[in-house]
Parts: structure tokens; sequence; C-alpha cells
């Protein structure tokens, strides 16, 4: 079967194979250097200008603003020619390579290709021009930071070039194809690329990020893998001097630690060790997350209640010299939390729960407007005279987590919700039907500790019609709480369990 781009060297002049497989070391071109690049390897009597403007009209060419671009298919095809010499398409590669370090960035996408002036272009020409060192070192720096179309064509050229054999596999191109693919949100396709990585326990900043990522994905199912991992990278962190990776990991360390209560002491310890090192890096930002962080942790404990509100203003106020409005919104948001639980500061909780919303509603940031207005409903519920307030406020919450999908905050709401209407003697069919779908979504979420939760507030609703009805619901609650470990909640159904049997001769 005749390919388009076999088509279109049949009809076209003597030599069109040959500049075609030149043009196609580019991974997107300008007119001005297709012709300068036609230049290179030009067909007798056919200007530059004469040349692309026809390329223009072939069905492999696709368009990109000001630039274009071979398909992919027809790129592959040109690029299995054998018309080029070496000296051409190095000549090519020369020519962009030299664009990539001295051209003017001012021209990208105008006069010169953008890709050229991203690490994953320097790393794409140096590799076929034999500088393999040089390269890696492009690929790795286009391996961090946020995901970006650069960082994913960085994944996608480097692939091409260890398929090609231009590149050996290699940790760094393993590295950036496991980032890309994590940042996309395909984790699960990530994590064996990731477990490459640090089966290798090389000391190598890839190595060391690569185990911290894999800590914080398995955190979940596997505190223990995951604490094994976050204490290698942060080995690796200090051995090659990575201050900055060193004290992500040991706020990430923190962060499991501090979901054990008997180990509160060594996550704070770690969060201090953190925040010591960023203020050594000077990074304000950094300082501001695990401050966050470590005052959550203060907060479980009544006694230091006092430390915590010192610590979430600190955050706050660097936030606020950051400009960092998201960051404020979810710091003012944990402090009114802290707040509420006094009831003489219920007016300073509320004010912080409606500037952390208001400042969410401008940022566009549903998920925290919804998580915002369920914690003001909480407060508002507790006084009787507000419980419309409050009930406008979940459904707010419901509402607008139902538009995001997040059904584990709706079914957090809605039972929430039910609390609240429960209270009514004439709307407690109504609240039974919104704990009851909660129970629903909690099921479906397998979300043991929540299930477990809902029951025991349903048992409240059925106990006076159905005392029995409400044991079962208390027991399957507790059997839960057992399930999820948790013991607070077993110690709590334990004492609801006690207090039925008692009032109602059980």
């Amino acid at each position: 079967m005749v390919t388009v781009v076999q088509d279109f060297i049949r009809s076209a002049p003597e030599g069109v194979a040959r500049v075609l497989q030149t043009l196609a070391v580019a991974e997107s071109l300008t007119d001005q250097i297709a012709e300068h690049l036609y230049s290179l390897a030009p067909i007798k009597g056919l200007s530059p200008e004469a040349f692309v403007k026809a390329l223009h009209y072939a069905d492999f060419i696709a368009p990109r603003n000001s630039e274009w671009h071979f398909t992919r298919e027809a790129r592959h095809q040109i690029q299995i020619l054998s018309e080029a010499t070496g000296e051409n398409l190095n000549a090519a590669h020369k020519t962009l390579l030299l664009l990539a370090s001295e051209g003017d960035e001012g021209l990208a996408g105008s006069a010169i290709p953008s890709y050229l002036f991203t690490d994953a272009g320097k790393a794409y020409h140096s590799a076929a021009l034999g500088e393999q060192e040089t390269a890696l070192t492009f690929y790795r720096k286009a391996a961090v930071g946020p995901l970006s179309g650069a960082q994913w064509l960085a994944s996608k050229l480097a692939g091409e070039q260890e398929q090609t054999g231009v590149l050996p596999a290699s940790i760094e191109t393993l590295f950036l194809r496991a980032i890309v693919l994590f940042r996309e949100g395909k984790r699960d396709q990530a994590e064996p690329l990731f477990r490459r990585i640090a089966r290798t326990d090389s000391p190598r900043s890839e190595v060391a990020i690569a185990m911290h990522v894999l800590g914080n994905h398995v955190a979940r199912r596997s505190p223990k893998e995951a604490e094994r991992l976050f204490r290698r990278s942060i080995e690796i962190a200090a051995q090659i001097g990575d201050q900055r990776g060193l004290a992500m990991t040991l706020h990430s360390l923190a962060n499991l630690l501090s979901r054990d209560r008997s180990r509160a002491a060594e996550a704070e310890e770690d969060y201090r060790r953190s925040i010591e090192i960023l203020e050594s890096l000077d990074d304000h930002h950094g300082i501001a997350q695990t401050l966050h962080s470590l005052a959550n942790l203060l907060s479980r404990d009544r006694s230091r209640a006092a430390e915590a509100e010192k610590v979430y203003r600190r955050s706050i106020e660097i936030r606020e010299r950051l400009d960092d409005r998201y960051g404020i919104a979810q710091t003012l948001h944990s402090l009114a939390n802290l707040l509420a639980r006094d009831r003489n500061r219920a007016d300073e909780a509320e004010e912080h729960y409606r500037r952390s919303i208001e400042i969410d509603e401008s940022l566009s940031n549903l998920y925290g407007v919804a998580q915002t207005l369920h914690s003001l409903a909480n407060l508002l519920a507790r006084d009787r005279n507000r419980a419309d307030e409050a009930e406008e406020r979940y459904r707010r919450s419901i509402e607008i987590d139902e538009s995001l999908s997040n059904l584990y905050g709706v079914a957090q709401t809605l039972h929430s919700l039910g609390n609240l209407l429960r209270r009514d003697p004439k709307r407690r069919s109504e609240a039974e039907g919104l704990l009851r779908e909660s129970n629903r979504i909690g099921e479906e979420l397998r979300n043991l500790r929540h299930q477990a939760q809902v029951l025991r507030s349903l048992s409240f609703i059925v106990e006076t019609r159905s005392p029995k009805e409400a044991e079962e619901l208390l027991k399957l609650s507790l059997d839960l709480n057992r399930r999820a470990r948790d013991r607070r909640g077993q110690n709590l159904v334990q004492e609801s369990l006690r207090e039925l049997r008692k009032r109602y001769g059980l």
C-alpha cells in the first residue's frame, strides 16, 4: 500500500525525499526555519520559498498557530528514508541546537519553533549529535516542575530516541516517563516505572524523588512501606546534598507519622526539621505549607491550642506576603476549625470561614468553597436559632460537590445535614433518608469509617420505633470501626450501646 508520503515523493521533483528527511529532524517548524533547513539539501532549480509553499498543500502537514509539523505517521515514514546524508542530518541538528542556545526567544512561535527553547528541544538535538550526557542532563531538567506541554514533549522525544537507539535506556528517561504519567493522573501506570527506579537504590536525585512519590502513593494502603520509602529517600537526599528534597520528604514523613497519635512527637520533630531546612533555603512558600501542617498536628492536643493558633497565624502572614491566596484560604479554614472549638470565639471562627469562602470563590476553587461551607454550616448548626442558615450552607455544599463528582464530600455533608434535621421530630423521616443515602455512598466508596459514623447517627433516629434495629445498627457500626482500626469510633459506639441497652432494657 502506497503511503501519502510515498505518493507525494513520486509526484515531486527528484531530491524531495532528501529534503523531507532533513526537515523531519525538527519536531515542529516555521516557514523561516524550514526554508533555512531546505538550503542544506536543496533541489536544483527550486527556491526555498516555492518548496515550503508547495509543501503546505501536502496531506501530511498539520498547522499549529504560526508553526506546523509533519503528522506523527508521516514523520515516522520520512525518518526511515535513507536519502539524506549523515552530513545533511547533522547540519540540521546543529542548526536547530544553535537556535536553541542563541536564538531570540521573542521570536518563539513566529519565526523560530517554540520547542527549541525548552529543555526537551535541547535534549533531543544534543542526543542526535552524540552528546548523550548533555542530552540526559536536559531531559533530567525537563522532568522537574509542574506538568507542562514541554514536559510531555520531552517524554515523547526521549521515548522516540530510545526506540531508534539514539539514546540507551536510562534512569533519566524512565523517570521522565514516570513523572509525566503520574502528573497526568495515570498513577497505576506510573507506579511500576517508579518501582524500577527505586530498586536501583543508587544515590541519585531521581531515585530519591521516585521513593518520595511512591511513599505518598502507597501511604494509605501500606503505611509501613511508605515510611521505609520516605526514610530511604531522606537518606539519599542528605547524601547528595539535596536540601529542598530533604525538606519536602521530611514533611511527607511527618504527615504519615501524624496519623498515629502515639507518634505525634516524632512527626513534630520532622516538621520542625523541615521548616529549619526551608528557612536556610529562604523557601517561604515551603515554610508556610509546613507550618500549616505542623499547626494541624498541634491543634489535636487541646492543651496546645494557643500554640497551634500562633503557628497558623504565622503561616497566614507568610502567605499574605507571597500573595498566596489559595494557601491563605486553606489556612484560614484550618484556623477557623480550631477557633470553633471555643464557643466564646465562634464569631471569630465564622469570620475566618466566610473570608476563606470569599477567597476561594474569587479563585473559582469550588472544592475549597464546598469544604468550608460544610465547616461553616457545622458551626451555625450549634445555634438552634440559625438552623435554617446551617441547612442552606449544607445544601449549597452538597450541590457544589455533586457538580464536582466529589462523592465523599457529598456523603460527609449529607451526614451532617441528616444530624441537623433529626433534631426536629417533624423532619426525622427526611433526616433518615439523608443518612441512608450517605451510608450508601460510603459503601460505594468502601469507606468503613464513614459508614460506621453514619450508622451510629442512624441508630439515634430508629431507636424510638425499634430499639432492636438501633442495637443492630450500633453492632454493625462497632464492627466497621474495628475493621477500620478506629479506636475512638469504637469507644463512642460502645458508649452508645450501653446507653441504649440501659434505656430500653435490652
